[in-house]
């Protein structure tokens, strides 16, 4: 076989491992253009069986993991005190314990006040 028997792959498809067909990334990962292969979401964003691309976590989920195939729901009593330590695209949630707000640096500190 030679170069000009190969025919490329149609972007957001990349080439099977055995190069003998196109296919799309799987859940948790998104193709990369530049290299013709598919790279894992990075931490703060997912994607699932059928998007093409990862997306950013929506505020008040997270994606602590690279290759997330979907985004953590912060828990309910941490929804009611909590922000998403990026806003959308977080790795993490901050929550606050009672009386204690959260600031607005992102130090994941509380000031005391009445909550």
């Amino acid at each position: 076989d030679s170069v000009s028997d190969c025919e490329s792959c149609s972007y957001p498809f990349v080439a099977s491992i055995a190069r003998t067909s196109c296919k799309r990334c799987v859940a948790g990962e998104e193709p990369d253009e530049a290299s013709g292969k598919c790279r894992s979401c990075a931490p703060g964003r997912f994607s699932g069986p059928k998007d093409v691309f990862c997306k950013p976590c929506v505020v008040g989920e997270y994606a602590a993991a690279s290759n997330s195939t979907e985004c953590t729901s912060c828990s309910k009593e941490a929804t009611e005190r909590t922000r998403s330590t990026q806003g959308e695209g977080a790795v993490a949630c901050d929550a606050c314990v009672a009386s204690y707000y959260l600031t607005s640096s992102l130090e994941g500190r509380g000031r005391r006040g009445t909550w």
